[in-house]
């Protein structure tokens, strides 16, 4: 789910479609997600009937291109005109509570301020104690709104005062005078962001200041005047606004994002107040002190689980806290969560108490459910997991609620925890259910929404809400709107994130995030944001214009080209989307239909015209990033091509595809892509540059490392001869059995790897290769042996320590005899302790070589032997020099040979040379 458990926010037929602009960007994400693994193959279908409900609409209903700005959010209504300035000066004044709360002095400061962009004149603020005069805009809960006329409340849609809508906010206009007011815990920010973007036309794009950590954030929270940004301030010196009264609801009460600017001064401009309890006090947000997978931060297993075991999962016949949840049939952990949350809670301020202050009670990010008599029988009673967290919650807020009624308990519908239970439990009127859109709905359907009945996983999750809301009426919902990998790509969702949002605020969702992860500042992903803040608070709202708008308003001359860039990508993928493919939440984009289909030179044509339009060097690299995405594509599908394809692609522009990337991330400052094969992950743009250029060499036999280090070969089996799955010729293995069957297997193989190579897969205990005879290394004790090994796989081992008579784990040593017992040596150790995909260490002798060996690409080792000193080469650089160390033993051995447990699957050996000639020192 990839969000923190402290109170830290959170670091898918042919007709041009013109409907709405869609855009991509895939996600951070964790290796322990990654080890999720892609679900099982959906039902075959056909493709047409899973076509999602964005792409059907007629194309006659497409929205007109617009020519320049437009505001898309301008109100609906009868506009008052009002003489605000003149000419550069004003003769209004903004009118603010004599003891006003925080947030309200800082409504009535943002709103000074940004009248003073616009018309230059500055608008002084004081309090509502002064006598009232004919020219005012009164902001807040002030005295001037007990006289406001019924005439001017009608205007607005309003019976009262009293009636400004919860968490909304009103504008009214009463003679000359304007009135803006809240009605939430954001008090009057909304109804000052509402005139000034609406009304008159400001945006804040994009967010300014620091985002390096939270506590820079909350700096920039303080800040006098808060940070600017990317913004459209429309300089009017004689300002005649024509305003609509109104009385406005937002469509979801809490709306938070994703992304860790929301929490900047950016999020409350642009109407976000989802936020946490150290945030409190004049920012206004919904506080909270809990996010999520909560579980172990109510019940530490730290501090309770050696005296109390029987508090966490039953699994295996073990009581265990790792990779384990809470026993939730037992009375007393309910209690302990109970009385964490409520010293957590005696520590908020009274000041920081609102009616939303959320905290979560729900389980971790992995399964690991109690497998205890108790815990199974009470899920079967209550319809199960789901039931049973249910269940665990409400009795936490039994015990807390009576001392913190303001308090709302949320809990996660979510995985193993997504069921709705039996109909016939209730959640308590302080607890409410978080719905995600995982498994089955965003994460395996990622451009559908949940008005796509037809596919039936998601009709499914469709049920399952109405479910779960009569158990809960109190519902929040936690949206996923792209993959968590490949974070330049462009990615068409925004159709379906809105139809989502739509959805959801018709059943009165009370909380809606939007969880979108962060590849870059600039670009696509700052307009998805900004998006996402219109439709958390409208979701009705067109997002063909709120698009137009966003490209209009920071594109400048370049927009008309950007705009056609946006809609060609939902166009491209209303036309070649795989809408029968069930997906995973982190997938490969390599075989993505969008992504072929003259989708790279028709982007790259797009492109230039809008890099040739830009006219500022700011907007050149706004659209440079756009660029960059579509290189990325491309540097994907060359890559998967140069590994994997028959044939390898065209060497000159593989070449120059991977230079252009790596000009436009140095010049951009991309530090990250994220890509992901299916298998792996490699993050960084060095090592996804790094993988590229090794997977050329690799693919026409040019390593870089060392590759003349044993010309004058004694030994040079290369694999070549074997048949697949075979040995060489005078090579032997033993594999140990269990139950009859092999626990693991070696033999030649080419596939992959394209080259040939013999692949060591050993999935329990071990495995054994070595070579027949027992002089294949020269006579004598000076000699070199030169390999290339590629590590794969989880690759659990645990070398260190083992000594030389408990062998574990070679990647390659020396043997003597057709058994084991004959004698071994292990030269170099893989090791990386117990944890699957953890850092993989190289030890020689026991001493380190490699703390961490990057797996999923070929390494060159070369091990020179010079009487009793060995010197170990890692990828051409000299790694480690071990002294006096002596053997007669001169056989080759891969594998391991020792019963310990481990999991060394899919190990590649290449090039294996010996010979008496040095590599150079």
């Amino acid at each position: 789910m990839l969000a923190p458990l402290r109170p830290v926010p959170p670091r898918p037929h042919l007709f041009v479609f013109a409907a709405a602009a869609g855009l991509l960007l895939p996600p951070p994400s964790s290796s322990a997600a990654a080890a999720a693994g892609d679900p099982p193959a959906a039902p075959a279908a056909d493709a047409a009937d899973l076509r999602p409900t964005w792409t059907k609409r007629d194309p006659a209903s497409a929205k007109p291109v617009w020519t320049a700005w437009q505001n898309s959010l301008a109100p609906a209504g009868q506009k008052v005109s009002l003489d605000l300035a003149a000419d550069g000066g004003t003769d209004y004044t903004i009118v603010i509570p004599a003891d006003p709360p925080a947030t309200e002095r800082r409504a009535a400061a943002e709103l000074a301020l940004w009248l003073r962009e616009v018309t230059g004149a500055e608008f002084p603020i004081r309090p509502d104690s002064e006598p009232a005069v004919p020219l005012e805009i009164s902001v807040g809960q002030t005295t001037r709104l007990a006289g406001v006329p019924s005439a001017a409340l009608a205007a607005a849609g309003l019976e009262s005062v009293a009636a400004i809508p919860a968490d909304g906010y009103a504008v009214i206009v009463d003679g000359e005078r304007l009135l803006l007011a809240g009605n939430g815990t954001t008090e009057a920010l909304p109804a000052v962001a509402a005139l000034l973007e609406e009304d008159l036309g400001l945006r804040w794009y994009e967010p300014g200041g620091d985002t390096g950590d939270w506590q820079k954030q909350t700096a920039a929270l303080a800040a006098t005047p808060w940070p600017t940004g990317t913004v459209r301030v429309p300089k009017q010196p004689t300002l005649r606004a024509g305003v609509v009264p109104r009385g406005v609801k937002p469509g979801f009460p809490i709306r938070t994002l994703g992304w860790e600017r929301s929490y900047l001064p950016w999020g409350l401009r642009n109407r976000l107040n989802g936020g946490y309890a150290w945030q409190a006090g004049e920012h206004g947000y919904v506080t909270g002190s809990l996010w999520c997978h909560t579980f172990h931060t109510l019940v530490p297993p730290e501090k309770f689980f050696a005296d109390h075991p029987e508090w966490y999962s039953l699994l295996g016949g073990t009581r265990q806290w790792k990779d384990g949840q809470l026993c939730l049939s037992n009375p007393e952990v309910a209690a302990a969560a109970a009385q964490t949350l409520a010293g957590i809670f005696r520590g908020v301020p009274e000041a920081q108490r609102p009616v939303r202050h959320l905290a979560s009670v729900s389980v971790m990010d992995y399964e690991g459910d109690c497998e205890c008599e108790p815990c199974r029988r009470r899920a079967a009673e209550l319809g199960g997991t789901g039931g049973l967290v249910l269940d665990f919650v409400n009795r936490v807020a039994e015990q807390v609620t009576p001392e913190f009624p303001w308090v709302t308990l949320t809990t996660l519908a979510y995985r193993q925890s997504k069921q709705p239970p039996a109909d016939s439990l209730r959640a308590h009127p302080n607890v409410a259910i978080q719905f995600c859109t995982d498994f089955g709905a965003s994460f395996n359907w990622p451009y559908h929404s949940l008005r796509d009945e037809q596919v039936p996983e998601i009709r499914e999750q469709r049920e399952w809400f109405d479910r779960w809301q009569v158990n809960s009426p109190r519902m929040h919902v936690w949206i996923y709107p792209h993959q968590y990998r490949h974070t330049l790509v462009p990615m068409p969702s925004l159709e379906p994130v809105a139809e989502n949002l739509r959805f959801f605020r018709e059943r009165g969702v009370e909380s809606a995030y939007v969880q979108q992860s962060v590849a870059h500042d600039l670009g696509r992903e700052s307009l998805r944001f900004w998006v996402f803040t219109k439709l958390l608070w409208d979701p009705a709202l067109d997002v063909d214009a709120l698009v137009q708008d966003f490209v209009w308003g920071t594109y400048g001359r370049a927009a008309p080209a950007v705009l056609e860039y946006e809609r060609f990508l939902v166009e491209q993928y209303a036309s070649h989307g795989d809408f029968d493919r069930r997906r995973n939440w982190i997938y490969p984009i390599h075989d993505e239909s969008m992504l072929r289909h003259d989708f790279g030179p028709r982007a790259r044509e797009i492109l230039g015209r809008a890099a040739a339009a830009a006219d500022t060097p700011e907007i050149a690299s706004r659209v440079e990033r756009l660029l960059a995405g579509v290189v990325y594509a491309e540097s994907v599908q060359l890559f998967m091509a140069m590994r994997d394809s028959p044939a390898p692609p065209d060497r000159e522009r593989y070449r120059a595809v991977t230079a252009e990337l790596a000009d436009l991330c140095e010049r951009l400052a991309i530090r990250n892509v994220d890509f992901y094969d299916g298998k792996k992950t490699i993050e960084g743009i060095a090592d996804w540059l790094a993988a590229l250029r090794r997977e050329e060499q690799v693919r026409f036999g040019e390593l870089p490392a060392i590759a003349d280090a044993c010309d004058a070969a004694a030994f040079a089996d290369d694999f070549a001869a074997a048949e697949p799955g075979g040995l060489p010729a005078g090579w032997q293995r033993t594999i140990q059995m269990s139950g009859g069957r092999p626990t693991g297997i070696a033999g030649a193989t080419r596939h992959f790897v394209h080259q040939p190579a013999l692949q060591l897969r050993d999935t329990q205990a071990h495995v054994a290769i070595w070579t027949e005879s027992d002089d294949v290394l020269p006579a004598g004790s000076e000699w070199v042996m030169q390999l290339d090994f590629l590590l794969g796989g989880e690759l659990v081992f645990q070398a260190a320590g083992l000594g030389e008579r408990q062998p574990a784990g070679a990647l390659v040593g020396l043997k003597r005899g057709g058994k084991p017992g004959g004698g071994f040596l292990p030269l170099v150790q893989a090791d990386n302790g117990s944890a699957a995909g953890g850092p993989i260490r190289l030890t020689a002798f026991g001493t380190v070589l490699a703390e961490a060996v990057e797996p999923h690409r070929w390494h060159r080792l070369v091990i020179e032997r010079e009487g009793t000193t060995w010197r170990f080469f890692l990828d051409g650089e000299l790694v480690q020099t071990v002294s006096g160390r002596d053997t007669d033993l001169r056989g080759i051995a891969l594998g391991s040979f020792a019963d310990w447990q481990h999991v060394a699957t899919d190990i590649f050996y290449a090039r294996l040379r010996v010979g008496a000639a040095r590599p150079p020192r």
